[in-house]
């Protein structure tokens, strides 16, 4: 369960959790998944900061047809249902809508950071932070950049300027980056946020705001590893072979190698191959798969070069295209 980017409360596989009902609440007493004093048949309580949020379901794919049907089957029983609070909701209902309205779309005549700062008074009234230490500074902050928690309106302060503004935040991103202890060194040039920047950013609120810029919600580190490689660099006329010295192990869990563009999307292939990892029918060199029934571990090699150029034939299962 994430509230705008801050993961709050995790379930599923990793965590032991088993079928049955959850109930998502607001509660700013006891932030988390909550598996003591539950009542009404819940397993757990899963509460949250602020009375906006995002929940995310996934479910492994792991075979052909048969495990699709067997996950669409899986699909039709998770239902959602609205629960009557029992105290006055602090906050309107989310409208969606707002997102549409002509001064919170970036245009030549409205600023990505006049946008930032109009959805920020929009909803920031409604939505504290989750460390309650912070809640009287962070308001004070914003509250000295134009935004008025009473009307909810954002005015920008006179002598200020909002690309000045855009800039410092994305300088506070490459400081963060640059303190000890904030950035986990792996080898070969890869790197990985620490487990307190990743996922649930509590008073980390530049390490948030990067999250936010470049894949929108992350996990937990006791979740998911994001490895990184910010100094890739391929020509047109160049490829990467990423060499794997036996296979990664498994336990509950999955690997991916994932390609994105200069905007942080996938990228389009004749393929349609966005990923390879340990669900994508992997080969050693002699064409047994990585991962299967009575399969040995080995070496094996994965190929990543411009869409463009056809892959050679007997790579077609372990490609990885980009522009």
């Amino acid at each position: 369960m994430s509230r705008y980017g801050n993961n709050v409360a995790n379930i599923g596989s990793l965590t032991n959790s088993t079928a049955g009902k959850y109930l998502v609440r607001y509660n700013q007493a006891n932030i988390g998944v909550q598996t003591q004093g539950i009542g009404d048949g819940y397993k757990a309580y899963l509460n949250i900061p602020t009375p906006y949020g995002i929940a995310l379901a996934r479910i492994v794919i792991k075979g052909g047809p048969e495990d699709v049907n067997t996950v669409r089957n899986l699909q039709d029983q998770l239902n959602i249902k609205l629960i009557p609070r029992s105290t006055v909701s602090r906050a309107p209902k989310l409208d969606l809508s707002l997102f549409l309205k002509p001064e919170f779309i970036p245009s030549s005549n409205n600023s990505l950071g006049r946008v930032v700062l109009g959805l920020a008074a929009a909803l920031a009234p409604y939505n504290e932070p989750e460390v309650v230490q912070d809640r009287s500074w962070v308001r004070q902050v914003l509250q000295d950049a134009g935004i008025d928690f009473t009307t909810k309106i954002f005015r920008q302060p006179p002598n200020t300027n909002l690309t000045e503004a855009m800039a410092a935040a994305n300088a506070s991103i490459i400081a963060l980056d640059s303190q000890p202890g904030y950035t986990l060194h792996l080898g070969n040039d890869w790197t990985a946020p620490a487990p307190q920047i990743q996922g649930n950013f509590h008073s980390y609120y530049q390490a948030r705001y990067k999250t936010a810029l470049e894949v929108y919600v992350a996990l937990t580190a006791e979740q998911t590893v994001y490895p990184v490689h910010d100094l890739l660099e391929v020509g047109p006329n160049q490829a990467v072979l990423f060499h794997f010295s036996g296979r990664p192990p498994i336990s509950g869990g999955f690997w991916s190698l994932t390609a994105y563009n200069g905007r942080l999307f996938f990228t389009e292939n004749k393929l349609n191959r966005y990923a390879i990892g340990d669900r994508s029918n992997l080969t050693f060199p002699d064409g047994t798969l990585v991962y299967g029934k009575g399969a040995a571990d080995g070496s094996f090699d994965i190929l990543l070069q411009p869409n463009d150029v056809v892959p050679p034939q007997n790579w077609t299962d372990k490609y990885v295209s980009f522009h």
